[in-house]
């Protein structure tokens, strides 16, 4: 079998861990994303979480994709790695307004030209994707 095991020991299928989560709570947690000092380990859970929300089919309003849209933005900051690729991903998967997506062109476009090929692939794919909505 291969590493991504859906079954127990005894044949049961384990639940996701985040299996029963609210919206409501995640989008508060969200809020660690405007903290002064940021945890990448705690922000890089929260992305997870709402990715999670988002792929399980959870209905936003506008105005929650627009508020962790723009919060989601100000993690580019973050020199952490994992975090920044987590920003990547919730960014390419947020259903967020065209207008509102055009907002991240700039940062998209710092990173694409800068010296670091993570950065610079994910920022490309983003872009791709953000263009195209």
């Amino acid at each position: 079998m291969d590493g991504s095991k859906t079954k127990g020991e005894d044949g049961e299928v384990e639940p996701s861990p985040y299996e029963g989560i609210q919206k409501n709570a995640i989008l508060h947690e969200a809020k660690c994303f405007d903290d002064k000092q940021i945890s990448a380990r705690q922000c890089s859970e929260v992305l997870t979480k709402i990715m999670y929300l988002i792929i399980q089919g959870e209905e936003f309003t506008p105005s929650e994709i627009s508020k962790v849209f723009f919060s989601v933005t100000k993690l580019f900051n973050s020199r952490d790695v994992h975090l920044r690729r987590m920003v990547y991903l919730a960014l390419k998967n947020l259903p967020a307004d065209p207008e509102e997506a055009m907002m991240v062109v700039n940062c998209l476009a710092k990173d694409m030209t800068g010296k670091t090929d993570l950065y610079r692939a994910n920022a490309i794919r983003v872009l791709a994707k953000t263009l195209h909505v």
